[in-house]
C-alpha cells in the first residue's frame, strides 16, 4: 500500500493507510515506564535488553538519556556488562525466560515494561504447555516477541503467514501423509445420503494414499445392540460401506449404543479377512444397554456391556486400539498393520 500511494481499492471499496499510525495503549505504556526509569534511577547504570519499540526516535531518545543496549552477538546477547544493582529495562515486546532468569540471577534491578496483552498470551502459551499441547505462534520467528512467547512452551510451531497457516491447518485437519479423520453426520444435519455422500466419495478418493484412513460417526453401520435391519444402518452400509472398501478402509469408529461392539472384518456384508472393522460404541459415563450375542449374530467378533475407550496407538506400519474398561482393564485388543490398511 506504501508504494501504491497508501491507498488499495477492491472493487468499490477503498483502503487507506495512514502515514503515521501513533502508538497502542502498551507501547504509550511501555515508553513512559522507561522515561521514568531514567528519573527514579539517576545515578544508576541503565540498560534496555532490545529496542524499547520498533521506533528509531523513541529509541534514540533514550540513547540520549543514557540508556546502553545490551549488545546483540554472534552468540547472542552479551550481558557481560551488567553489574549487580544496575538497572535492565525489558521492553514492550518482553523477554525470554533464559534471559530474565539470567538478570535475576546477576541481581540487577528489572523495570518490566512488558505489554500487558503479550503477558495475557504467555500465560495461554504457559497453560497450554502444562496441558501438553502444542502452541502455535503467529510471528516472525527471529523477532523478540516471538522468542519471549515461544520461552514459554515446550511444543510449539511458529507460523509467519497464510501459506504456513494453510500447512498446518491441513495437517491439523487431515493428518499431512499419516493421519486423516473423516468426521461424517449420521442423518443429525446432514442425510446419509445427501450431499454428504459425494463429499465422501472424493475425500476418501483423494486421501487413499494416508496411512491411517480413519472414519468416525455417530450411528453404526452394524449395529452390536440395535437390530440390524434397522433403516438408518443399514443406508448406511449400502451408501457408505462400499466407499470405505473401496478407499481400504480397515477401520471405522461407531458411537450411539452405549454397549462396546467390534466387528469381524466386514466387506460386501460378509465376513472377509481384507474387510473394514467397524468399532463402537459410545458408553462412557453413560447408562449402558444390553448387546447382542455374536454367537447370533455373524457380523459381530465381541460385544460387552461395559463402560469404556479405546487408546489408539498409529505407528508408520501399524496401529493398535486397546479397548479399555473404566478399571483400566483390557476388553479388547486389536492391531492391524498400515500395509493392509492402506
Amino acid at each position: 500500500m506504501r508504494e501504491s500511494d497508501n491507498l488499495h481499492v477492491d472493487g468499490d471499496v477503498t483502503f487507506t493507510l495512514a502515514e503515521s499510525y501513533g502508538f497502542c495503549w502498551g507501547v504509550e505504556r511501555a515508553v513512559q515506564m522507561a522515561y521514568e526509569a531514567r528519573k527514579q534511577f539517576p545515578d544508576s547504570n541503565l540498560w534496555i535488553t532490545n529496542e524499547i519499540i520498533h521506533n528509531p526516535t523513541v529509541n534514540d531518545r533514550l540513547g540520549e538519556m543514557g540508556v546502553q543496549f545490551i549488545e546483540e552477538t554472534e552468540a547472542g546477547k552479551d550481558f557481560s556488562g551488567c553489574q549487580e544493582g544496575e538497572v535492565v529495562i525489558l521492553p514492550a515486546f518482553g523477554a525470554s525466560v533464559h534471559e530474565m532468569k539470567l538478570l535475576n540471577d546477576k541481581g540487577v534491578n528489572i523495570v518490566d515494561t512488558t505489554c500487558p496483552w503479550v503477558s495475557k498470551v504467555w500465560n495461554a502459551v504457559d497453560a497450554h504447555t502444562r496441558k501438553e499441547f502444542t502452541s502455535i505462534i503467529h510471528g516472525k520467528w527471529a523477532h523478540e516477541e516471538t522468542i519471549a512467547t515461544a520461552s514459554f512452551a515446550k511444543t510449539y510451531l511458529v507460523v509467519k503467514d497464510m501459506k504456513e497457516g494453510n500447512y498446518v491447518c491441513d495437517y491439523v485437519l487431515n493428518g499431512g501423509n499419516y493421519l486423516s479423520l473423516v468426521v461424517l453426520d449420521t442423518n443429525h444435519l446432514n442425510a446419509v445420503d445427501g450431499p454428504q455422500l459425494a463429499w465422501l466419495r472424493e475425500t476418501l478418493a483423494a486421501r487413499k494414499s494416508v496411512a491411517h484412513l480413519l472414519p468416525i460417526y455417530h450411528v453404526p453401520a452394524y449395529p452390536g445392540v440395535r437390530d440390524m435391519n434397522d433403516e438408518l444402518s443399514k443406508r448406511i452400509r449400502e451408501t457408505w460401506s462400499p466407499l470405505f472398501e473401496q478407499a481400504g478402509v480397515r477401520l471405522t469408529f461407531e458411537h450411539h449404543e452405549h454397549a462396546f461392539k467390534v466387528t469381524h472384518p466386514m466387506r460386501g456384508g460378509k465376513k472377509s479377512a481384507n474387510g473394514t472393522v467397524y468399532l463402537g460404541g459410545g458408553a462412557m459415563g453413560i447408562e449402558l444397554r444390553d448387546p447382542r450375542d455374536p454367537a447370533r449374530e455373524p457380523h459381530l467378533a465381541k460385544t460387552a456391556k461395559a463402560h469404556h475407550l479405546h487408546e489408539v496407538v498409529l505407528e508408520p506400519q501399524r496401529r493398535t486400539v486397546r479397548t479399555l474398561g473404566v478399571d483400566g482393564g483390557e476388553i479388547h485388543h486389536l492391531e492391524q498393520t498400515v500395509s493392509e490398511a492402506s
